[in-house]
């Protein structure tokens, strides 16, 4: 689902999941924040935002593990001075005046989590497909997505494998940790899915061994107000001419396109050199093509954002779909996005803007995450200057046009994001 975001959530997972551990005391888990070998001491920032201070008996026990491992069967020796910032821990001691006597410590190390991310981001990459979901057989537990290759956007069947591993993104969320266990009975069309499994020889099915869903859509606009105060842009739908609320969050990657890049990207997208001429939104123009709007990919649902766009679901994960061993990168970031990686970096080099810079009637592509109200959605990636990528008229609706974008990996996802992504 380019940067593609990674797997870390997983293995994070994976080190709570231990079942040797499930005795009181209750252990932590969390980031090492500080670490101090010579006074035996650690700060562990847990995922929950807690911090918790921990002092390191003489007698502990301290373990390492490789990311993905739910034993202690497998774990071997360490010694605390191996504990540095930015390492996940596991830690287990009675506590007494707010700091933990740690009697055990199991460490996976984020130079060991990196390694696996890799290998993960790898995997999805180039084995991983990902689409539009255009039709659901629940009883056959087969989905159908549409999936936008190098040869151009063809429909997959997708069966999913009785033991798969299938979440689904929490409501208005891009963040693979607010994933929650689901089933091929939470699918709908018009969601956007990963999977990770094996192809058939004609790339016509899949069998899925891991699945992600989510209620993400891509929409071409216009800006209707901008409410800066309350992180609200109200719009026009092009596609259904609706208006909708668009709410604007920490995590929400707001740029604007270089006309050189949106340029490109319409050329890629549209299959040939989009002009300039014309009235935005796709409508005619005297004397030329019809001018219309651009997109970006959200980031890498990745890394936190700004409502102004500092890194965020484009960009490393805020927790976007999928960043974490095991898990597809990035929110549900990881897709090979339209017009390949270059179309990516453009994206990721174009400058940041605050949503007080847009204006009325400004065209905009979003990326959002649906709600339960039709006309409420929440931004994972507002994306101005895009005049070029709608200049020619759709074939069909915009949605479909702009592809998967949230699933893409780097400038889109489903999203990481990491960041948390506003995957």
């Amino acid at each position: 689902m380019g940067k593609y975001l990674l797997m870390l959530k997983i293995a994070i997972l994976a080190v709570c999941s231990f079942s040797l551990l499930a005795q009181a005391p209750k252990p932590v888990v969390g980031t090492v924040v500080a670490a101090d070998a010579a006074t035996r001491t650690l700060s562990i920032k847990s995922d929950d935002g807690t911090e918790t201070k921990v002092k390191v008996a003489d007698t502990a026990k301290v373990s390492q593990i490789p990311p993905g491992e739910t034993s202690l069967q497998n774990a071997k020796p360490a010694e605390l001075s191996a504990v540095t910032a930015g390492d996940r821990v596991l830690a287990r001691g009675p506590v007494a005046d707010g700091t933990m006597n740690a009697t055990l410590i199991v460490l996976m190390s984020k130079t060991d989590i990196a390694k696996k991310q890799q290998q993960e981001q790898m995997l999805w990459a180039t084995k991983g497909v990902t689409g539009i979901v255009t039709a659901v057989d629940k009883d056959g537990k087969i989905i159908t997505i549409n999936s936008r290759g190098a040869d151009g956007v063809k429909p997959i069947k997708v069966s999913i494998n009785e033991k798969a591993s299938v979440k689904r993104y929490a409501e208005g969320s891009i963040k693979f940790a607010d994933a929650i266990n689901s089933s091929i009975n939470d699918i709908e069309v018009n969601d956007q899915v990963r999977a990770l499994g094996t192809k058939s020889e004609d790339g016509l099915a899949y069998t899925a061994d891991q699945l992600v869903s989510g209620a993400f859509r891509n929409m071409a606009v216009t800006v209707k107000s901008v409410d800066v105060a309350n992180g609200v842009i109200e719009v026009i739908d092009l596609d259904t001419k609706k208006p909708v609320s668009v709410k604007v969050g920490k995590d929400t990657n707001v740029k604007k396109l270089a006309e050189m890049a949106a340029t490109m990207m319409a050329m890629s997208i549209n299959g040939g050199f989009a002009g300039m001429g014309g009235r935005p939104g796709g409508a005619p123009g005297a004397g030329g093509p019809p001018a219309g709007m651009g997109m970006r990919p959200q980031q890498g649902a990745g890394a936190p954002a700004t409502a102004g766009g500092a890194a965020g679901p484009g960009g490393r994960p805020a927790g976007g779909p999928p960043t974490a061993a095991g898990g597809p990168p990035a929110g549900m970031g990881g897709m090979r996005r339209p017009g390949g990686d270059m179309m990516g970096m453009a994206i990721d080099r174009s400058p940041a803007i605050q949503i007080s810079e847009l204006k009325k009637d400004d065209p905009l592509i979003l990326s959002v995450s649906k709600t339960k109200e039709p006309n409420k959605v929440v931004a994972i990636t507002i994306l101005a200057g895009v005049e070029p990528i709608l200049a020619t008229p759709a074939n069909g609706s915009r949605a479909s046009q702009l592809g998967t974008w949230n699933l893409d990996g780097g400038a889109g996802m489903m999203g990481g994001g990491g960041g948390g992504g506003a995957q």
